[in-house]
């Protein structure tokens, strides 16, 4: 028997099923995947923590007393900023220092080269020049007007002073100090 594709118009009895097509939608995978790449890329050009190296001057001997010495607090420098743009200046501990504390005047040429040369003094005496050296204590007093400090922290880059602080908090004997200098 002959059979034809034209139906004429006719539905089938039966209907036919479409054929579904299955299929997975990729898109998010795709998105997380470079999410991840770029954490992990990004991750990896983060600096990494590095130590940093701290020494602290010992001050206080075994029993507890205050040590005096030619050994304690030799690489710090202390720099006592007072009224008048005077500042008192000394090496070691306020207690004991190894020098006698020295007048300046804040910003001149004398404490310029004070500061040079301890610097260089220290440099000589370290064995590595490069991860020690001299550490300078900035103290400015109540009297003390902040062109001062200004002044004293341009002395610390001109001379490249490996490292120094600013403190706020002036001990009784360095308010001592600058009281015997009428600053």
């Amino acid at each position: 028997m002959y059979t034809s594709k034209n139906t004429y118009g006719r539905k089938s009895i039966t209907p036919k099923a479409k054929k579904l097509h299955p299929f997975v939608d990729l898109t998010a995978m795709v998105n997380l995947s470079f999410l991840l790449m770029m954490f992990f890329m990004l991750q990896s050009f983060i600096k990494k923590p590095t130590a940093m190296d701290l020494s602290l001057p010992q001050d206080a001997c075994v029993d507890g007393s205050i040590c005096c010495g030619d050994n304690v607090g030799w690489k710090t420098f202390t720099i006592l900023l007072g009224e008048n743009n005077k500042v008192v200046t000394y090496i070691g501990l306020a207690q004991c220092p190894v020098e006698k504390p020295k007048t300046f005047q804040s910003g001149s040429l004398a404490l310029r080269n004070e500061i040079f040369t301890f610097n260089e003094f220290v440099k000589e005496r370290v064995e590595n020049p490069d991860r020690e050296g001299l550490f300078v204590v900035i103290k400015p007093s109540a009297a003390c007007v902040f062109e001062n400090v200004v002044e004293t922290i341009d002395e610390m880059h001109i001379n490249k002073v490996r490292g120094y602080t600013i403190s706020d908090q002036l001990y009784k004997e360095e308010q001592k100090l600058l009281d015997e200098n009428n600053l």
